[in-house]
């Protein structure tokens, strides 16, 4: 500048040119699973503007949750420390969730396994950590197991099937005895409180059966109730009890009448004995 006195002066300022980094330094998948809330994220700038902000929740300075049920792009204006802006579009492409397929809700007797299913991904998961689409339970109340499927995309849906429980019905055998001698081996067996069919071990279909066993034998029975289509198995062993062994301790021998001898028996057992006299 020149004052009055046509004095001059002169001064200077550098003014430095900041540059925008490249667009491509905005990271992000382009890709996010059907109706499923997905986290965006973008890296190497200072703040983001979105645009449209359709199907976007839950800003922050560097991320979005987007949920989408079809393909969208969004203009993205970003703005470095330097306070210079520059924009790019972002392509999210939807992929298909699996049509995850599970054995529907049932009802089991109680104490009896049923083995569920679940189909329609190429991995899956269950509640307890399982990873085989075959899962095998045995619950004794009612409950509520879940599944996971997830496709090829790694994109995941999880399912329930509710499974409950018919409690399970009294059974049990009566036998007028559980233990017998060979020379008195007719035993009754009676299915006590049971279902309304039966089936027992002898072939026999009958609530009463008679038995006559020459060893020790166990006998099962297996009840079934019509209206609720259970059935449950018991079972009962009849012992059988050894013949006493023992030995009279004195020779064959021939005695005068009215002389006596004495007879001694030698058991390994305690016994009672009764003489024939």
């Amino acid at each position: 500048g020149e004052d009055s006195n046509r004095c001059v002066a002169r001064d200077s300022i550098l003014v430095s040119l900041a540059t925008i980094p490249p667009s491509d330094s905005v990271k992000t998948s382009p890709f996010v699973c059907y109706n499923t809330p997905t986290k965006i994220v973008l890296s190497g700038h200072n703040s983001y503007q979105w645009i449209p902000e359709t199907h976007l929740s839950d800003f922050t300075d560097s991320s979005a949750t987007v949920t989408l049920t079809e393909n969208q792009t969004y203009k993205v204006i970003y703005t470095n420390i330097h306070g210079c802006s520059d924009s790019l579009e972002v392509l999210l492409m939807v992929n298909p969730l699996p049509n995850i397929v599970l054995t529907q809700d049932t009802i089991v007797c109680e104490g009896h396994p049923i083995t569920l299913e679940v189909s329609g991904g190429t991995s899956y998961q269950w509640g307890d950590g399982s990873i085989n689409n075959f899962f095998t339970v045995n619950p004794t109340e009612p409950a509520t197991y879940y599944a996971t499927a997830t496709n090829q995309y790694n994109c995941s849906v999880t399912d329930s099937v509710h499974i409950d429980i018919i409690p399970k019905f009294d059974l049990s055998i009566l036998a007028s005895r559980d233990s017998f001698c060979l020379e008195n081996n007719n035993i009754i067996l009676t299915a006590f409180e049971a279902g309304d069919s039966y089936y027992w071990s002898t072939g026999s279909t009958d609530s009463i059966i008679s038995v006559s066993p020459t060893n020790t034998t166990t006998y099962y029975l297996t009840a079934f109730n019509n209206t609720t289509r259970c059935e449950y198995t018991d079972s009962i062993r009849i012992v059988l009890n050894p013949n006493p062994d023992f030995t009279i301790n004195a020779p064959d021998t021939a005695i005068c009448i009215h002389d006596s001898i004495n007879l001694n028996i030698v058991s390994a057992i305690n016994a009672q004995y009764l003489w024939n006299d």
